[in-house]
């Protein structure tokens, strides 16, 4: 997430480029489909987000645009995500160390648990 996506006065979070993850390699590229995307954000969010720029400030990260490529050229832009070390964050990361444990203590399910309520029973099966 970078921090000049935020836009405080219409509460809402431009998302234009994205750190990708290819042969272990990050780089810069646009969101998925090559689209920016606007996403509308509550006061309630747009001010948390305020607040958490205000404790952890923008780290400026360079990485190549447009594939991991060595030979691309590289572009810096301020990252309000980092890793400890002020480097790009893996979304696998993220997943496990941030999002997972955010849902279990916000009393989510496990994805684990949820597998069987999505899925239809087999013939002749019921769930216990």
């Amino acid at each position: 997430m970078l921090l000049r996506t935020l836009g405080r006065r219409r509460r809402v979070l431009r998302i234009r480029r994205q750190a990708q993850l290819l042969s272990r390699r990050l780089y810069f590229a646009l969101p998925k489909g090559g689209k920016t995307r606007v996403v509308d954000m509550p006061p309630s969010v747009a001010a948390a987000l305020a607040q958490y720029f205000m404790d952890y400030p923008a780290v400026e990260v360079e990485l190549p645009w447009g594939g991991p490529e060595p030979d691309r050229e590289t572009e810096k832009f301020p990252l309000v995500i980092t890793t400890t070390y002020g480097n790009a964050l893996r979304a696998n990361i993220f997943n496990v160390e941030v999002w997972q444990p955010a849902l279990t203590a916000a009393g989510w399910p496990s994805k684990a648990s949820m597998a069987p309520r999505l899925l239809p029973p087999a013939s002749g099966m019921k769930w216990a």
